[in-house]
């Protein structure tokens, strides 16, 4: 299923490309990301989330349907989205350990968007993203570590779901470099609204990441028979891009606009 739906936005996103003009080039994009779960968020001072920033690139794309304000754009995009945490776990009067925390995801997001505004100038766009996890890695380490409080790593990829989808909301403005090569601006953000993290079996006893962990229960110090509770994880960021996309020759009249 996950194949037929990369194929079928795959197929649009080049159709869309076929017609007329468009113009191509690379993406280059700086966001804040974040993994959201409210058994997080309800921990307080036990755990909390630390700004993380990451990176995307890829390659995107542009087409102005004719003469009017509307079009569209899509892309192949390589994004990080990464979440750090950083807790305290008490384990008696005095006794205490700081946990440093990082998951680290690799997606393919492809965006399909529509877009408003004129080919030079701002405009606006809005749409879905279909996302494919690439790879995944959380680790955690213990200030001070002892025996029962070792750092670790692993990429944990039964943790998180293969796939994602998302909203695309943003805007920026496009100005021409030359009449061949366009400089686009924006800001975006992307809000989740498929699960990040599976669900644990309640007597599952294997080791997990931590942000798979903490979508599984409720409580610091869990017990898995009295403080079991699944809540889903939120993808969501936010952030700016740069692209810089050149001209395909197309039909001449629409090209005119460009003069």
């Amino acid at each position: 299923m996950k194949k037929i739906l990369l194929l079928i936005t795959l197929v649009i996103t080049c159709n869309c490309f076929q017609a007329q003009t468009v113009r191509m080039g690379p993406f280059l994009g700086y966001n804040y990301t974040s993994l959201t779960n409210s058994n997080i968020i309800t921990l307080g001072n036990q755990l909390g989330y630390l700004p993380t920033y990451c990176w995307s690139f890829g390659a995107t794309g542009v087409y102005n349907i004719d003469e009017s304000l509307l079009g569209f754009e899509g892309g192949l995009i390589y994004a990080s989205h990464n979440q750090s945490y950083l807790g305290t776990e008490i384990t008696g009067p005095g006794t205490y350990y700081q946990i440093s925390v990082e998951t680290k995801l690799k997606y393919l997001d492809i965006p399909i968007l529509f877009r408003l505004g004129d080919i030079k100038g701002f405009h606006g766009e809005i749409g879905p993203q279909f996302s494919f996890l690439m790879s995944s890695n959380s680790s955690v380490s213990y200030n001070p570590s002892d025996s029962a409080h070792l750092s670790s790593s692993g990429a944990y990829g039964g943790d998180f779901s293969g796939f994602g989808f998302s909203g695309i909301l943003g805007g920026g403005f496009t100005f021409m470099a030359s009449k061949t090569v366009f400089v686009d601006f924006g800001v975006r953000m992307s809000y989740g609204f498929t699960d990040v993290t599976n669900q644990f079996n309640q007597g599952d006893s294997s080791v997990h990441s931590f942000t798979g962990t903490y979508a599984n229960y409720t409580k610091f110090n869990y017990n898995s028979t009295n403080n079991f509770g699944y809540t889903s994880t939120s993808r969501i960021s936010y952030g700016v891009y740069f692209s810089l996309t050149f001209l395909i020759e197309g039909d001449t009249k629409f090209n005119k606009r460009f003069r």
